[in-house]
């Protein structure tokens, strides 16, 4: 399972539900979703950089066999999961 922390590209500004004080891209706005659940930032996991300086998030999903699928914004802005397609490899 990978987060998908995305930068904004240019021009490109948060929905208004976002529109706060820190938040400028994707890793901004998972501090926040981690803040409000009462819950630490999930820092302690491999992360890469992204080509366009946003971050990837690695860890390894649940043994229960749960299924955990892929989802674009539903977490919030430029936070993106990644558990049913694909990521580009590590440092290619």
């Amino acid at each position: 399972m990978v987060v998908d922390l995305d930068t904004p590209n240019p021009g490109d500004a948060p929905p208004q539900e976002w529109v706060l004080p820190g938040i400028t891209n994707g890793a901004d706005l998972l501090a926040e979703l981690a803040a409000r659940a009462g819950q630490p930032l999930p820092v302690d996991t491999y992360t890469v950089q992204t080509g366009r300086g946003g971050l990837h998030l690695y860890f390894t999903t649940p043994s229960s066999g749960e299924t955990m699928g892929n989802s674009a914004g539903r977490l919030g802005w430029h936070v993106d999961t990644r558990g049913g397609g694909y990521v580009v490899a590590a440092g290619s």
